[in-house]
């Protein structure tokens, strides 16, 4: 039995977004909706670390490290710091809401199949990066996103969507 038939886990960001493009993904994310650490200790995995402020475990597994993250929903008190989660547990789709961008804000896992709440596949398939919600608010949060835009429109030949190009300007 997989990790990803339990129908809360999910594979989440680059590697979804990967898969499509027919790529090797290098960093595979999980996320669990719910609290990740009591996951794990439920399921009796082998945990090698924890982080209850961001709610996040690694585990081993085989022979292989794997990090699992709670959903979770964060709020950044000033620009450009870290945020301070306000909920661990939240839905998958509130969990998504907090990502950088729509090709990178799919979910998968056996059960539910692929989760695109932003319509990122369309994205992906017009060869656009896009901000999730308001541009402005990604950037404020964390600056590096607008590096994380420009490294991806050059490393994937996208286009920079036009409201996420004037936010970054």
């Amino acid at each position: 039995m997989t990790l990803l038939q339990d129908e809360k886990l999910y594979y989440v960001g680059g590697v979804v977004r990967d898969s499509f493009l027919g790529v090797k993904s290098f960093d595979t994310d999980y996320c669990y909706e719910g609290n990740a650490i009591e996951f794990a200790k439920n399921r009796g995995l082998n945990i090698i670390k924890t982080n209850e402020q961001f709610g996040t475990v690694k585990v081993k597994l085989e022979d292989e490290e794997i990090d699992i993250a709670s959903t979770r929903k964060e709020i950044y008190p000033r620009a450009g710091h870290l945020p301070v989660v306000v909920e661990i547990g939240c839905s998958l789709k509130e969990d998504l809401l907090r990502r950088d961008f729509t090709i990178n804000a799919m979910a998968y896992n056996d059960t539910d199949g692929f989760v695109d709440e932003f319509n990122g596949l369309d994205d992906l398939n017009a060869g656009i990066i896009r901000c999730v919600g308001d541009p402005e608010q990604r950037f404020t949060e964390d600056a590096l996103r607008m590096m994380r835009a420009i490294r991806f429109s050059a490393q994937l030949g996208f286009t920079i969507h036009s409201d996420t190009w004037n936010a970054v300007r």
